[in-house]
C-alpha cells in the first residue's frame, strides 16, 4: 500500500477563479515577442501588489518577508515559494494589431491613443507603424491559487492585481486589465479596511499605499472596454500635456522616465496606474490609482513633485482637461470627468 503524507497540505488555502481579460495583454515567456500566459508572470504581479500593501520603510525587512512568502534566489537564502499558481491557458488567443482609436497629436503627427499608450511595443515615426510583439486577446482563463492560511494578505494582493492593476507589459497604462467572472469576490474598499497607512509618500522609496494615495473612477461608462481605455488614455495624455510648456521636461519627468524628446533617458516607472473594469451592468469604466513615492530621478525635488501631484488630482476631476499648443500641435481639451473614491 502506498502511503501519502498529507501534512504538507494542512493549513493551505485554495482559491479558484475564472478571470476575464478585458484589454489586450502583452504577456510573454522566453521569447517576449510571443504572447504566453505564465504562472511566473502572475506571481510577479502578486509580489508587486503585496509590496504595495506593506508601506515599509525598511527595505531589507520588506525583502525578507517577501522572500519568506514568494521565495527568493540563492542570495536570499534560496527560500522556496509558499505560493503556488496553476493556470489553464488552453482557451487564449493571440492578436497582432489592436483596433484604431481616437488620435492625439505627437510632434505634428496624429497617433491613435491606444498605440500611444503602448510606446515601446508599438513603433511609429519614419514611416513605420507596427507592433513588435503579439498580445493575448480578450477572453477568459482559469487560475488556482494556493498559499498558507497564515498569509491571508496574498489574497488581498490578488484582488488588488485585478481591481487596480493588470498583467503584462503596459499594465500601468490599462492593458491586461482583468475581471473576476467566477470565484469569490471581495469589494475593493474592504481590502483597505483595518489597514493603517500612516506614512506620507515622501517616506516611501517605492510604489505603496500611504496617506497620500488617491483613487479616481470615470463618471462616464462605455459599451466596450477599449472605449473605456481610450477615454483613460486621452485623460492621461491631457494630464501630461497640461504640464507643458515645460522647459527641459522639468515637471513632466515627475510622471516617469524616459522622456526621449527632452534627453531624459533614465528609468522611472510612473506612479499612476490605469485600469479598465466591468460594472455590474456589464458596462466599462476606468480607474486611476495614484501611488506617489520618492522617485529615483536625478535631483529629485519634493516641492516640484507635490506641484505635479496636486496638478493631476485637480485636473482629472474636470470635465475635459485643457492644454496648450506644443511641438507643432494645437491646444485642446480631452478626457477627464473622474470622481475620487475614498480609500484611506
Amino acid at each position: 500500500m502506498v502511503q501519502i503524507k498529507l501534512d504538507r497540505f494542512k493549513g493551505i488555502e485554495k482559491h479558484e477563479f475564472t478571470l476575464e481579460i478585458l484589454t489586450p495583454m502583452f504577456l510573454g515567456g522566453a521569447n517576449p515577442q510571443d504572447a504566453e500566459l505564465r504562472a511566473a508572470s502572475i506571481k510577479g504581479a502578486l509580489r508587486f501588489w503585496w509590496r504595495a500593501l506593506q508601506a515599509e520603510t525598511n527595505i531589507n525587512d520588506l525583502r525578507r518577508r517577501e522572500n519568506e512568502i514568494f521565495g527568493g534566489s540563492e542570495g536570499d537564502s534560496g527560500q522556496k515559494s509558499r505560493v503556488k499558481i496553476e493556470v489553464d491557458e488552453n482557451k487564449i488567443e493571440c492578436g497582432e494589431q489592436i483596433p484604431n482609436s481616437a488620435t492625439v497629436c505627437i510632434h505634428g503627427n496624429n497617433i491613435p491613443i491606444l498605440k500611444y499608450l503602448t510606446v515601446g511595443l508599438y513603433r511609429f515615426g519614419g514611416g513605420v507603424h507596427e507592433f513588435n510583439r503579439n498580445y493575448i486577446k480578450e477572453g477568459t482563463f482559469n487560475i488556482k491559487l494556493f498559499f498558507p492560511e497564515t498569509y491571508p494578505e496574498v489574497l488581498d494582493a490578488f484582488y488588488l492585481m485585478v481591481y487596480c492593476g493588470g498583467l503584462g507589459a503596459k499594465s500601468r497604462n490599462g492593458f491586461g486589465s482583468l475581471n473576476i467572472s467566477k470565484g469569490s469576490v471581495r469589494p475593493l474598499l474592504e481590502i483597505f479596511r483595518n489597514k493603517d497607512f500612516n506614512l506620507r509618500f515622501e517616506n516611501l522609496n517605492y510604489a505603496a499605499f500611504s496617506q497620500d494615495s488617491r483613487l479616481f473612477e470615470s463618471v462616464d461608462d462605455f459599451d466596450n472596454p477599449l472605449k473605456a481605455l481610450e477615454h483613460a488614455g486621452l485623460t492621461y495624455f491631457a494630464l501630461k500635456a497640461s504640464l507643458k510648456p515645460d522647459h527641459l521636461c522639468e515637471r513632466r519627468r515627475y510622471l516617469g522616465l524616459p522622456l526621449i524628446p527632452c534627453n531624459q533617458r533614465g528609468r522611472q516607472a510612473k506612479w499612476i496606474f490605469i485600469r479598465v473594469f466591468k460594472t455590474p451592468e456589464s458596462k466599462y469604466k476606468s480607474r486611476f490609482l495614484f501611488l506617489p513615492h520618492r522617485l529615483r530621478i536625478r535631483n529629485f525635488d519634493l516641492n516640484i513633485f507635490n506641484d505635479v501631484f496636486n496638478h493631476c488630482q485637480n485636473r482629472i476631476v474636470q470635465e475635459g482637461i485643457p492644454f496648450g499648443g506644443f511641438d507643432n500641435c494645437n491646444a485642446g481639451v480631452l478626457g477627464g470627468n473622474y470622481e475620487e473614491i475614498e480609500i484611506i
